[in-house]
């Protein structure tokens, strides 16, 4: 008799583990997996490019093995419309992102395209002993200027759960190019960052200096 539940509680737990089992089957077999424009090309993308890329993604094999992704990149756009939505750069893109798209889709791929609100992205990661780096990335061509001030924004990292409120804590900011200690988040930051170019500063609870200074 107790073999008999014994077998009867295991068959009746092998089916249960199978109903799960086949609840999501074919969901994520593989990671997400494609190709992305920037590591090759960089701002010199057009769709011919991504076609071909499309093309060859279909026929060598890869999307036999799962890759699925065809993903354009920085410096695909052009001007804004009236509207305020980005339009393609119609000398690199031409036949338009519709088009583009559907042609990739024909091929049993899918198309990603990246975007921003704007020329310049920030960025902030914590440090150690409670500092933080900031990173200003300029992926335009023309110097932009950027004004933040710090009485008026809270910093937080969602991973590492720490925030940083600039109302209570002063910070000194070091620019880690030239090395030089800057102005304190008791004022606004005012920079001017170069076409193609990066702003970075690590903000320190405490006066800090390169060797040798």
């Amino acid at each position: 008799m107790n073999k008999q539940m014994v077998l009867l509680g295991t068959l009746l737990m092998l089916a249960s583990a199978t109903l799960r089992a086949q609840k999501f089957s074919g969901l994520a077999l593989t990671p997400p997996m494609g190709w992305n424009s920037w590591n090759k090309f960089q701002c010199d993308v057009d769709e011919t490019i991504i076609r071909a890329m499309a093309d060859a993604m279909a026929t060598n094999g890869m999307k036999e093995a799962g890759y699925r992704y065809i993903n354009i990149d920085d410096c695909w756009q052009g001007q804004r419309d009236a509207q305020g939505f980005i339009q393609a750069d119609p000398l690199k893109f031409p036949s338009g992102i519709k088009a583009l798209a559907d042609y990739v889709h024909a091929k049993g791929l899918k198309l990603g395209i990246y975007s921003t609100n704007g020329n310049v992205e920030v960025w902030f990661k914590p440090l150690a002993k409670g500092d933080w780096a900031m990173c200003a990335l300029n992926r335009g061509k023309a110097p932009q200027t950027i004004t933040f001030d710090w009485q008026k924004e809270k910093v937080g990292d969602r991973f590492s759960k720490r925030g940083a409120n600039f109302a209570t804590q002063t910070y000194y900011l070091q620019n880690l190019w030239t090395q030089q200690l800057a102005v304190t988040t008791r004022e606004p930051l005012n920079a001017q960052i170069p076409g193609h170019d990066v702003l970075m500063l690590r903000l320190s609870r405490s006066t800090w200096h390169w060797p040798g200074q």
